[in-house]
């Protein structure tokens, strides 16, 4: 048998479903469809073949793979039995690392902050240190009734299908079996279906507003959920927003297209108001780099994709009034009763494409009237406060 080279190793393409390639002596590498390539040993133990996982490739080189082999063979022939000592299981922090790593070419990195936030706050308290081969169903589902308990159903739904997704991965990648969150298909609470809650009243966005600019959350917290208030983008705009996006001396707000949800840029203007609490922020953070609205424990991260909904309940506002999403409805509502037009509203909402906006103004003149429209929200918004 031919013994592999490095570079078939390193040229070993993912294919659309897992294979292997083989050295001598019983070693061989199993490239995983999404890339991932595992060294593994085969051994003969009591009549019985098993597969030693050796680690990845290329922290693992072949040189260290072949001989990690030729070590377990020799306790293979001295009557050990290396299924029996201790081996180091990759943890599922680890596996959902690897996991993220062999798509990082093809998702956003707004997507991956997203996925790293959600599994940091929903998943890796508890399960993140523990060997992915031992994670159970029932942990699984214990975890997530614990993100249900929050009131945030949608979290916890989109927080198992991203543990699927990795389960399956490893799979793949033949550290486990089977995939244990096929077996919650239908376990979660469902999120009733309809508009996200919001304020659609003058007395409930008055109630909302005065709850948000009153609430106890560190002050950082209180300035993002003003600004999303202001502004009436989507929430992962407002906690991915950075400096560098920002045009403050025109008063815009540039957002780019790969934290859009259309995929397109989106210009903002922005309000004395938005304007005096990137002020606020500016101080806070001791200069104009990076994050507007940075993570309390770690400024190069964003806030939580939960701290609003977790400030909104502390503040008293209940789940059946308002959401963090549901500001861009309080304000389209709110602003459509003062007779603004509507394509302004939803520009602003980034609903309409380019092609599909009307006539009525250039696009400099539509900018203007945005701008207009804007100061006319955030006034509005102060005289709901008093």
């Amino acid at each position: 048998m031919p013994r592999l080279t490095e570079l078939q190793v390193r040229s070993a393409k993912a294919k659309d479903k897992g294979y292997r390639i083989t050295d001598e002596g019983g070693l061989f590498l199993f490239v995983a469809p999404t890339g991932s390539k595992i060294w593994r040993v085969r051994i003969r133990k009591d009549g019985r073949d098993t597969a030693i996982s050796l680690g990845e490739y290329p922290a693992i080189t072949l040189k260290d793979a072949r001989e990690a082999r030729d070590e377990i063979r020799k306790r293979v022939i001295s009557g050990q039995d290396p299924r029996r000592e201790k081996t180091r299981s990759p943890t599922l922090k680890e596996v959902a690392a690897d996991w993220i790593n062999a798509h990082r070419a093809v998702w956003r990195q707004s997507y991956i902050d997203t996925i790293m936030q959600r599994l940091g706050t929903n998943v890796f308290p508890s399960l993140g240190n523990s060997p992915i081969a031992q994670i159970e169903a029932k942990q699984i589902l214990d975890t997530m009734r614990i993100v249900e308990a929050r009131g945030a159903l949608e979290s916890a739904r989109k927080t198992l299908s991203m543990l699927g997704q990795i389960m399956r991965y490893a799979v793949s990648a033949q550290l486990i079996p089977s995939d244990p969150t096929r077996d919650l298909h239908g376990a979660l609470k469902k999120r009733q279906q309809g508009h996200f809650a919001a304020a659609t009243t003058k007395e409930e966005a008055a109630t909302i507003v005065r709850a948000v600019r009153n609430c106890n959350s560190a002050l950082i917290v209180r300035l993002a959920l003003d600004f999303l208030m202001l502004t009436f983008v989507r929430p992962g705009n407002v906690r991915h927003a950075r400096w560098e996006d920002f045009d403050l001396p025109n008063k815009l707000w540039r957002i780019p297209a790969e934290q859009m949800k259309m995929n397109r840029n989106h210009d903002v203007p922005l309000s004395r108001q938005a304007l005096a609490v990137l002020e606020q922020a500016a101080q806070i953070s001791g200069g104009k780099n990076g994050l507007v609205f940075p993570s309390l424990r770690n400024r190069g991260k964003p806030l939580s994709d939960a701290v609003f909904v977790v400030a909104l309940r502390s503040a008293g506002i209940p789940p059946s009034l308002s959401c963090a999403h549901g500001f861009r409805s309080m304000a389209s509502t709110l602003l459509n009763e003062t007779g603004v037009h509507p394509d302004l509203i939803e520009k602003q909402l980034a609903h309409i494409s380019g092609d599909r906006i009307r006539a009525i103004y250039n696009r400099a003149e539509y900018l203007e009237k945005r701008r207009e429209m804007m100061q006319l929200w955030a006034d509005m918004l102060d005289e709901l406060e008093q």
